[in-house]
């Protein structure tokens, strides 16, 4: 801000507000940017979008009245932090040694970019007889939807890679993809299954969405349930 504002801004986190103490007059017509900078909570959260700004004297008496700001959308919204907001994973046989396919459906509070290559983990899907490191495992329907036509399949820890590829994932839309794995004949209880997102991008990768306990489909559909008698 070229000394424009005097040391730290003050900020009050239970109403979310900054404050920023003027050093020196402002020039007529001069547009000045300042960052300020936050730590994102763990968890995921909407946006700000309700943010306004007003100019007060040092005895409090309003020099410019509290206005709305023009906000910035998408993956920019002040605040806005990745999360998974639909994370469900399902199933359709609970019969032991019989075919399964396991059903993910899922929506995201931002839009996940193909180009980023960004890629969806559900892992702890064990109990399967199915086999395989980094096998591939064909992704249905193999079109209109943004993943790539398979899934990455790592059977000692029950993992599945979705992988983005070209188009979006769309914020706040719904995505429901499948594919087939094969119970173990020995009967269990369904185990915990997670569900987080990671990106590449050629300077960096890392994780986007931390792993989250899916929602289990009810009763005989909970993922990898296998049929006790």
């Amino acid at each position: 801000d070229g000394g424009l504002f005097g040391g730290a801004a003050g900020w009050q986190q239970a109403n979310g507000t900054a404050t920023m103490i003027l050093a020196r007059s402002t020039d007529p017509g001069a547009t000045y940017v300042v960052e300020l900078y936050f730590l994102n909570p763990v968890g995921g959260q909407q946006g700000a979008t309700n943010v306004s700004i007003e100019a007060v004297g040092a005895g409090g008496a309003s020099l410019i009245p509290r206005e709305s700001a023009d906000v910035a959308g998408g993956k920019f919204t002040p605040f806005l932090v990745a999360a998974l907001t639909v994370k469900r994973v399902g199933q359709s046989s609970t019969g032991a040694g019989l075919s399964n396919n396991v059903t993910v459906t899922l929506s995201a509070n931002m839009d996940l970019e193909g180009r980023f290559r960004h890629k969806v983990t559900i892992t702890g899907l064990t109990g399967s007889s199915t086999g395989g490191t980094n096998a591939r495992l064909p992704l249905y329907p193999p079109g209109g939807t943004p993943f790539l036509s398979y899934v990455r399949w790592f059977a000692s820890s029950g993992k599945a890679v979705m992988t983005l590829m070209g188009d979006d994932m769309q914020a706040s839309r719904e995505y429901a993809v499948s594919f087939t794995l094969n119970n173990s004949r020995t009967p269990q209880d369904p185990p915990q299954v997670y569900m987080q997102a990671s990106f590449i991008r050629l300077d960096a990768r890392g994780t986007l969405i931390s792993k989250q306990l899916v929602d289990p489909g009810p009763g005989p559909n909970a993922p990898l349930l296998i049929t006790r008698w």
